[in-house]
């Protein structure tokens, strides 16, 4: 029998933050929220929203600190360009249609991390690293698609919950939770 031939690395794209059109109702969430790849591969973080994030893998052991605006470890990038599954990796702060819109990691270690944004407090996400030469349980195109049902689900959360706030200025306190 004939070896496959091994798997070129790959860069996966990965939606941070979510804002309709106009600029009117902004989410904080990593679209998708769960990726599986390979080792030697990389992930590229977009932001896609005005608000300010940062792709965030704190050390083993390391509790999450509070977000601290004037903590260089928290607002400029930390630990390279490689993850090895144990060490602090920080974006810094990227912001969407600036230089720092982008991040890019590539993942050495084979297992399940989670990385969060320091600035949003509920915002996190997971990523599962596999040996490399792992089939791909997902394509990219899959991903995109993942991300989108999940950028529309934070959407009509958000609408829910201004049809409500609407209610409530127009004088109707019957108007309970409705998301």
């Amino acid at each position: 029998t004939v070896a496959a031939a091994p798997m070129e690395p790959r860069t996966w794209q990965v939606g941070v933050g979510i804002e309709t059109e106009d600029h009117r109702m902004q989410a904080n969430g990593f679209l998708p929220n769960q990726v599986w790849i390979n080792v030697g591969d990389s992930v590229q973080w977009n932001v896609d929203s005005a608000e300010f994030h940062t792709i965030t893998f704190l050390a083993k052991g390391q509790t999450r600190p509070p977000f601290n605006l004037n903590d260089p470890q928290q607002t400029a990038p930390q630990g390279g360009d490689h993850y090895d599954g144990v060490s602090y990796v920080n974006s810094g702060l990227l912001t969407h249609g600036s230089p720092h819109a982008t991040y890019r990691l590539t993942f050495d270690t084979p297992g399940d991390y989670t990385y969060v944004c320091l600035v949003h407090g509920a915002m996190s996400a997971v990523i599962h690293i596999r040996p490399a030469n792992t089939a791909y349980p997902f394509s990219q195109e899959q991903y995109r698609r993942q991300g989108r049902v999940q950028r529309d689900e934070y959407l009509r959360h958000g609408n829910a919950l201004e049809r409500q706030a609407k209610l409530l200025a127009d004088g109707n306190t019957s108007a309970g939770p409705q998301v």
